[in-house]
């Protein structure tokens, strides 16, 4: 049973869609002095750490 349509993609397409939807623009909080306090690295490996703790 299909429904007639037939879509075509590539893997770049793909990849600039999630990539896409996934991101934001942290511009504007920049701009007005926003600075993250934790590092990308330690934030992770907090986040790691406490899920380990937890589950």
């Amino acid at each position: 049973m299909g429904t007639g349509i037939q879509i075509k993609s590539s893997k770049k397409a793909l990849q600039v869609t999630l990539f896409s939807q996934k991101s934001m623009d942290i511009s504007l909080l920049r701009f007005l002095g926003w600075k993250a306090q934790i590092a990308l690295e330690g934030g992770i490996r907090e986040k790691y750490k406490w899920f380990l703790k937890t589950y």
